[in-house]
């Protein structure tokens, strides 16, 4: 018989090895202890390591060595008592600052990777059981870095497994207490709960529990007032994309098509209602100018410089006439880019930013440079699909126009011939353009394969020899064309919006489908859109992950960009406007069944007839379970012969006029029985160590001791 104290120093815990072979699943008291203390180390490095705030070799042998540490725990060799007595946390976190200030290591990887030390040596070195808090309140810390740095879907479901995990941490932690002592030293701690059993139903109720407050946390977040971060708004890890910036090499835009990485979700409205546009899309990111042979860049000036309103939207461009006129909802994934993409002519517009700038050549950006996900709200007229903006300026007819007529001063004499051979049969400047794009239409092939480097002739090779790139290459060819006929000329690198998610009705806009197109100026049209790239065989509109659950998982991205990440004002709204529809019809509803004759209720319940038995029959499987106690595990367990015994003892000295309190444990109670006998204390005292060896020690008792000590209670 194994003796321990517990926290009260009067009372005792009698627990007994049993010799007999636990049959069917048992889950030890011990085994979830360690399990639930080690899967909340688990989330938490996981946190840290979907955040790639360290590479994955690193990310993987953190694992193994937690892996490591399980299998050794299980084993009882750890956790031990520390070799020195002063705490890792003590030098670690002061070191922080040497570390950084001094050597000029990286802030952030020395939190993490100290962080991630403290949590692998909690598990190995502990002075008290008090230690497992303290692992406890690291792990959070974790995991909010990981709230920083993870905008994915995938926290939450971090999120959840970590909140339910920290509450069975808690639960046990606290019952472990109860044994041995929050003080206890590891020696003492390290083999409790071995020969004790935990009940499913116990896993079941207090997760239930958890969701429930998780439930309420909810609601309280999505009807509590949302407040903009402004100034103190984190910063978040973005997806490199190049090709968007004023200075763009020749080939970087074929680089990013072979990303297949979301870069934005958009959603469109007209009055109101959700529609599906028709693709292609053209979204306009940046427009360049000025070309060297190699390299793109834009020269322009800005056209206006703005801030953001605290309320109201930002006014952009007046459309007359108004031809289809859509709003449009942007969701933006964390991209290292200020563009704003935008398609057709925008009109208005609002979003997750401080302030916009918008060039001479309509290119317009965010002020601020957070790059985190971000969030626009558009209205624009898409009614004009082959023209970017048809507004005349005064300065377009005298010094703008003059950057978009630059060349290379060494061109090759072969583009200037073709130039001139495609150009002088036709007098107007669309017939040039025309006459271009036909040329490139035809005799062109597309192709992703990107040649080892782009110098002074790889627009000549191109279009002489090779006849087949990507679109950089062909609208590159003909800008240069153009303003070699005197046709005003830019390139703009976007995207082209192809791919639509019908489970959610919105626009999937890939890094794969980065595209370059031509904008030529046209006299009493304005700024026209030409694409001289022929289709792409392999995959503009064939997007990758396109099957369902594809679909459905971008599908729980948005929502959840959308819900949790971005969640506003406007969204609260929204849900409240829900709420209330929602009311209202389930009011009237009420309405009319109270105006429905008997016939008419047959009718309704005859044409709903599955789903009423459906309901029915889950209502009677329901009901049947809670009768029987057997509803998530929380039924009364059968009560175990020395339970019988104990309670018939309780019943009988309550005749004597002795009642046990509830806070009373029974070995206090044996110590309020002065009425009694000396003989009738030990039949007491008797059944006392009977229910405690059988209650407490996991101990099954034989037949011929249960008789026993019912022949000595019918004494008493």
């Amino acid at each position: 018989m194994v003796k321990m104290m517990s926290p009260n120093p009067n009372s005792y815990i009698f627990i007994e090895k049993s010799s007999r072979p636990v049959r069917g699943w048992v889950l030890r008291f011990r085994d979830c202890f360690v399990f639930f203390n080690y899967l909340l180390g688990l989330l938490a490095i996981s946190a840290l390591a979907s955040s790639e705030i360290f590479p994955d070799l690193i990310s993987i042998v953190l694992f193994v060595l937690l892996a490591l540490c399980f299998f050794l725990e299980r084993k009882q060799i750890i956790p031990i008592e520390p070799f020195i007595k002063l705490a890792i946390a003590k030098w670690a976190l002061p070191l922080i600052p040497l570390l950084y200030f001094v050597f000029g290591f990286p802030l952030l990887e020395t939190v993490v990777s100290i962080l991630v030390l403290l949590v692998l040596s909690r598990f190995v070195f502990k002075t008290e059981l008090n230690d497992y808090l303290y692992g406890y309140l690291i792990c959070i810390i974790c995991l909010l870095l990981g709230a920083i740095f993870i905008q994915d879907l995938i926290f939450g479901a971090i999120f959840l497994a970590f909140y339910l995990c920290l509450g069975c941490c808690l639960m046990f932690y606290n019952m472990m207490v109860e044994r041995v002592g929050s003080h206890s030293p590891p020696d003492t701690f390290r083999p409790v709960g071995e020969n004790e059993r935990t009940s499913v139903s116990l896993l079941l109720v207090s997760n239930a529990m958890v969701l429930a407050s998780l439930v309420l946390t909810s609601l309280i977040f999505f009807s509590f007032p949302r407040l903009g971060l402004g100034l103190f708004s984190l910063e978040s890890k973005s997806s490199p994309i190049s090709g968007f910036s004023d200075s763009v090499s020749l080939g970087e835009v074929g680089k990013i098509k072979l990303n297949p990485e979301v870069v934005m979700r958009v959603e469109y409205k007209k009055s109101g209602r959700p529609i599906k546009p028709e693709t292609p899309v053209f979204w306009r990111g940046v427009a360049l100018d000025h070309y060297d042979g190699t390299r793109w860049r834009s020269t322009v000036a800005n056209e206006w410089r703005i801030r953001k309103k605290s309320v109201g939207n930002i006014k952009l461009f007046l459309v007359n006439p108004k031809l289809n006129v859509v709003q449009q909802e942007v969701f933006m994934e964390p991209i290292d880019s200020d563009v704003v993409f935008t398609q057709g002519i925008p009109m208005e517009i609002n979003g997750s930013f401080r302030g916009l700038i918008m060039d001479q050549s309509f290119s317009m950006r965010t002020t601020d440079k957070r790059i985190g996900p971000k969030r626009f709200f558009i209205t624009a007229d898409i009614g004009r699909p082959r023209f970017s903006y048809d507004l005349v300026s005064p300065g377009y007819q005298s010094g703008v126009l003059k950057k978009y007529l630059q060349v290379p001063k060494d061109i090759s004499p072969k583009i200037v011939r073709l130039a001139n051979d495609l150009g002088n049969n036709r007098p107007s400047r669309q017939g040039k353009a025309e006459g271009v794009l036909q040329y490139l239409k035809n005799g062109f092939g597309y192709s992703l394969d990107m040649e080892e480097s782009f110098g002074k002739d790889s627009l000549e090779h191109f279009l002489f020899t090779r006849k087949e790139g990507h679109c950089e290459l062909f609208a590159s060819a003909m800008v240069v064309l153009l303003r070699l006929v005197d046709v005003p000329a830019r390139i703009v690198n976007g995207f082209v919006g192809v791919e639509w998610n019908e489970m959610g009705n919105y626009m999937i806009v890939r890094q794969s489908h980065a595209h370059s197109w031509v904008e030529a100026f046209i006299p009493d049209r304005g700024w026209t859109v030409f694409d001289p790239t022929p289709p792409d065989p392999g995959g503009l509109l064939e997007a990758p992950g396109s099957g369902r659950f594809s679909r459905m998982m971008d599908f729980m991205r948005l929502n959840w960009q959308r819900y949790i990440v971005k969640y506003s004002v406007q969204d609260q709204v929204q849900v409240l406007n829900w709420f209330e529809g929602q009311g209202r019809d389930l009011m009237q509803s009420f309405s009319k069944w109270k105006d429905l004759n008997r016939k008419e209720i047959l009718d309704v319940l005859r044409d709903n007839l599955v789903s009423g038995l459906g309901l029915m029959v889950v209502i009677g499987v329901l009901v049947l379970l809670m009768k029987r106690g057997n509803f998530l595990g929380m039924g009364r367990a059968p009560n175990l012969p020395s339970v019988t015994i104990y309670q018939s003892m309780l019943k009988k000295l309550f005749k004597y006029g002795l009642k046990k309190k509830p806070q009373w444990t029974p070995r206090e109670f044996c110590s309020h029985l002065e009425p009694l006998s000396r003989e009738q204390r030990e039949i007491v005292f008797k059944v006392t160590g009977f229910y405690e060896k059988s209650r407490f020690g996991a101990c099954e008792p034989e037949g011929q001791e249960t008789n026993a000590i019912k022949y000595s209670l019918d004494k008493l």
